[in-house]
Order: structure tokens, then C-alpha cells, then sequence
């Protein structure tokens, strides 16, 4: 090769003289790459060739371009010089030619991207940025296609960008920002312990929640002739609304929607163990965030006579004494709040005047002490301890499934004319039960199991009256 180079440089050098003596200029350019051929020579590019380095720049267009027209890539950026003057438009002095922090060639050759322009898709974030540190797509504005894009999800919001549903309560992220208004970043945004893609639904069982203010949901079965003083309900509804609570929407207090539902078979007594064997045979919305309450002939809690026990999402209660004398409106009230707040999981474990006789009223006004007035009925603000302020951070639903399809029909069992499911101001008709449970699909966030058995049990040992 260096041979071969030397008889070249030799029949240059020849013909220049060539020319110099039949008075010419020794200017010449053997191969036409706009570069005298001495002066490749001095430069090391060959005079024969136009372009030296192969790189689709003659050696005279590297010369002007600054380009080292023995490199083909001269920045080392993956791409031929020629190709980035003429088909690209980058510079081939420079490996990174937008300086958003990937190399021209890793842009054209794996990316994708747009080696002249920092934010290829336009979404607010680097190219760079989103290859190397998020992961979502340079060239897709909304990578997950939840409808919000990319830079607002890292910046103003803190969504996943590659994740549809960030906080995964069943809502994609821009439903959540755009048309609920709840938060994509935490699954119960109001905390009630019910996901906001179940309380977001407009049909099915669950259609009158609202994933902004709080809600707690009950199935109220009974046997037949113990069905519960409705005004009694209506008074524990209105405690409820009146909860100092506050809500994401700014309103206060927690709605409490209680399904009057079925007359079930009475028996002469309920146990623990048969309070279980009801709830499979009886409850309609099981799986669909529904506490389950059973109004019972006479409760029975380790063989003893109560006014009523319960569990988390599990409560049975009795409307009448041992005497056959029915309570009166506000003693059912109170019968029900109590249970009720056991059921939503104030106990004794969180405080120890809950279903004790070692606090007094006037320390702790509330329906869940032992030494409250038989009919009062209300939950503890102040005091010793606050029962709205416990529920207010941890207030129990059952678990919540969601539905494919909406089923709203109401229930259609009856005992009798009389018995038969009704509604009231504060009570609502009953959605069917599923008829297929293969064709319900989970929420993402199950908590609890609604079926448990409920012990310990936390028992009501009221008056009798």
C-alpha cells in the first residue's frame, strides 16, 4: 500500500511539473474533491479519491466543513458525516447535536427520537430524561394512553406516566384529574375504605357513592316480625350526616345508606356461629362493600342474651328486651349506632372506655361506653377519646369488587304485604345479587374478607326495656 501510494504521489508530482513547465499553474486536482493534490499529499487524504474516508463527503466539503476527512464519523456519534450533513441536518462535530443527553446515533439508529429537537413528542420532558430515567415513550406524548401527558404526570401530578391506573383503584389517571376529581395517586381519595373506581361507577350497587365525601353502605336484613323501626334508622342516617368529617369536596359528614332488605326465617335464637350460617344464606351484597346488619328475635353472644354484637362488617342486633317489650325509637337507634361502630372498628382494642364500664359519661360521650344513657346516640368528638376523629383515619368497608355490568333491579323477596322491602328518606331498594360469580372481576385493593368468622365478638350488653 505504501508503494503504491508513493508511485501515485510520484505521477502528482509529474504531471505538476508538467504543467508548471508548459507554463500552467500547478494547481491540479486529480480526483476532483476540490482539494489541490499536493496538497492531500501534505494532508495524508488520497488524490486519486474523492472522498477518502468513504463517508459520503468529498474530502473538499470535509475540508469546509471542518470534518476530519480521514474519519467517517468524525464526533463519534454512530452516524457518517455525509449522512448527517446531508440527510440528517445534524452536526457532524457534534455526538449530541440537541443536547438533550443522547447521542445523535443512539436517536436515528434505536430511539427513535429526533436528533434536532430535545423533546421529540412535545410532552414537557427530554428525550434523554424519558429513555434513561422515566422509561415511558420520547414519541409518544401519553405513553400509557390514560388521556394525560407525560411532563404533567412527572411534574404537576406525580402519576406513573408508563402506568394507565398509577394508584390502581380501577380509574385510569386522566378520568381520575379531568372528570372525577378524585386523586390518581391514592386509591380511596375520600377514606372511606371504599376504591374510588367503585364509588366512581354510575350503575350497580355502589351507584350512590360519591369517591369525594365519605360512605358507608349497609344491608339491613331481618326476621320476620323484628323488622326495625325506621325512624330509628333515619335517626342513625342523620348522626352519620351530621359527623364532624370533613370531605375532599369540602362538605362534611359521611352519608349513610342503609338497604332495608330482606325478611328472613325467624329463629328463637342467634349465636355467634349461627350469625355466620344467615349471612351466607341471606346477604346480597357480598363482595360489594356492604356492611351486613341482622335484626334477630333474641342475640345470643357466648350463650349469653345481648342487645346486640358485631365485628368488622358484621353486626346482629335485636329490637325488643327479653320482656318482649319493643325499644323505643332512639334505644334502636342506640342499639344500632353501637353495633354499627364495631362494625366500622371502634373497639375496645383502640380504646379501652369502648364497651366498658371504666370511663365515664362525661369523659367519653359516646354510644360505645357502657355508661352512656340508654338512648343516646351519638360518637365522641372530644374528650378522651374522639370516635369521629379514629374513624375519620380509619373507618372500615368491606371489600368492594367491581362489576362488569350494572345490576339494578331492586329485590323482589317479600315474607309478606307487610314485610315486604321498602324504602323510606334514608333507606334505599336493594340491587340484586350476582347470578354468576365467575363474572365478577376483583377490585385491586380487596382489604378484608367480608365472609370471616366474627369473633371476637364485641358485645352490647344494654337494658332490656
Amino acid at each position: 500500500m505504501g508503494s503504491k501510494r508513493a508511485v501515485a504521489g510520484a505521477l502528482v508530482a509529474l504531471a505538476a511539473l508538467a504543467l508548471a513547465t508548459a507554463g500552467g499553474l500547478a494547481v491540479a486536482d486529480v480526483d476532483g474533491d476540490g482539494v489541490r493534490s499536493l496538497s492531500e499529499l501534505d494532508a495524508g487524504t488520497d488524490p486519486l479519491v474523492a472522498d477518502s474516508d468513504g463517508d459520503g463527503l468529498d474530502d473538499g466539503a470535509e475540508r469546509d466543513a471542518g470534518t476530519n476527512p480521514l474519519v467517517a464519523d468524525s464526533d463519534g456519534d454512530g452516524l457518517g458525516d455525509g449522512r448527517e450533513v446531508h440527510d440528517l441536518g445534524t452536526d457532524p462535530l457534534a455526538t449530541d447535536t440537541d443536547d438533550d443527553g443522547l447521542a445523535d446515533g443512539r436517536e436515528v439508529e434505536s430511539t427513535g427520537t429526533d436528533p434536532l429537537v430535545v423533546d421529540t413528542d412535545g410532552d414537557g420532558l427530554g428525550d434523554d430524561r424519558e429513555v434513561t430515567a422515566i422509561g415511558s415513550d420520547p414519541t409518544e406524548a401519553d405513553t400509557d394512553g390514560d388521556g394525560l401527558r407525560d411532563g404533567r404526570e412527572v411534574r404537576d401530578l406525580e402519576t406513573d406516566p408508563t402506568e394507565a391506573d398509577t394508584d390502581g383503584d380501577g380509574l385510569a389517571d386522566g378520568r381520575e384529574v379531568e372528570v372525577v376529581g378524585t386523586d390518581p395517586t391514592v386509591a380511596d381519595t375520600d377514606g372511606d375504605g371504599l376504591d374510588d373506581g367503585v364509588e366512581a361507577a354510575e350503575t350497580g350497587p355502589l351507584a350512590a357513592a360519591d369517591p369525594l365525601a365519605r360512605d358507608v353502605f349497609v344491608e339491613l336484613d331481618y326476621m320476620r316480625g323484628e323488622r326495625p323501626d325506621p325512624d330509628a334508622v333515619a335517626l342513625v342516617v342523620d348522626r352519620f350526616a351530621n359527623a364532624p368529617i370533613e370531605n375532599p369536596d369540602g362538605s362534611t359528614g359521611v352519608a349513610l345508606h342503609v338497604v332495608v332488605d330482606d325478611a328472613i326465617p325467624r329463629e328463637p335464637t342467634t349465636s355467634e356461629f349461627d350469625s355466620v350460617r344467615l349471612r351466607l344464606s341471606h346477604f346480597d351484597n357480598t363482595a360489594r362493600g356492604y356492611h351486613h346488619a341482622m335484626v334477630v328475635a333474641d342475640a345470643r353472644a357466648t350463650g349469653e342474651s345481648v342487645a346486640g354484637f358485631a365485628t368488622t362488617g358484621h353486626v346482629v342486633l335485636q329490637t325488643h328486651g327479653d320482656d318482649g317489650d319493643a325499644y323505643t325509637t332512639r334505644g334502636q337507634a342506640h342499639v344500632l349506632m353501637h353495633e354499627l361502630g364495631h362494625s366500622l372498628g371502634l373497639s375496645a382494642t383502640r380504646y379501652a372506655g369502648i364497651d366498658s364500664h371504666a370511663v365515664p359519661y362525661d369523659d367519653y360521650e359516646s354510644t360505645m361506653n357502657y355508661n352512656s344513657p340508654w338512648e343516646a346516640v351519638t360518637y365522641s368528638s372530644s374528650g378522651a377519646f374522639d370516635d369521629w376523629a379514629y374513624l375519620d383515619k380509619h373507618m372500615y368497608a368491606p371489600p368492594a369488587w367491581r362489576l362488569p355490568t350494572a345490576r339494578n333491579a331492586s329485590a323482589t323477596t317479600s315474607a309478606s304485604a307487610n314485610e315486604s322491602t321498602s324504602t323510606a328518606s334514608s333507606v334505599r331498594a336493594s340491587p340484586n345479587s350476582p347470578t354468576d360469580a365467575s363474572a365478577i372481576t376483583p377490585s385491586f385493593r380487596l382489604g378484608q374478607d367480608t365472609l370471616r368468622t366474627p369473633f371476637p365478638v364485641r358485645l352490647h350488653r344494654g337494658q332490656k326495656c
